[in-house]
């Protein structure tokens, strides 16, 4: 049985205003705080503030057992990241991913890929992982092979 969920942690609209709790006291517009160089030391709160949602999610994954009593964590790869590396200049090379899981290659640890390698490209590793006979998808050019 596979599983794919996704969670969207907040629109990212232009002019969304978000409150973000516990970091700003009042609601933020995150995409226009993204465009100002004098404002990334807020982004980078924000940042921090989605790193801890998504933690708390692997927590939870770690408690939760299937039906075999093996923790979901074990059984499910997690990913987090963005398609856009920095918005000051809608730049989306250098992303940061976060994939964590039972199985995967490098756990703990950061892996940087060659300049310009797709992230199609993980999204293929995924793909094979569970069992998707594919060569190709999107723009890759290849698997990771971090699974």
């Amino acid at each position: 049985l596979t599983r794919v969920v996704t969670v969207m942690a907040g629109p990212e609209r232009w002019s969304s205003p978000i409150f973000f709790d516990g970091v700003f006291d009042k609601k933020v517009v995150h995409h226009s705080l993204t465009h100002k160089e004098e404002e990334q030391d807020n982004v980078a709160k924000i940042d921090k503030f989605y790193v801890n949602q998504f933690s708390h999610i692997l927590d939870e994954l770690k408690q939760s057992k299937d039906e075999q009593g093996e923790s979901l964590f074990d059984s499910t790869v997690s990913v987090m990241g963005s398609g856009l590396g920095y918005g000051f200049d809608h730049r989306y090379d250098r992303l940061a991913v976060v994939v964590a899981g039972k199985g995967i290659k490098g756990n703990g640890q950061h892996t940087a890929f060659p300049k310009g390698t797709p992230l199609a490209n993980l999204w293929l590793n995924m793909a094979q992982h569970m069992g998707v006979q594919r060569d190709q998808y999107a723009d890759s050019t290849g698997s990771l092979k971090i699974i």
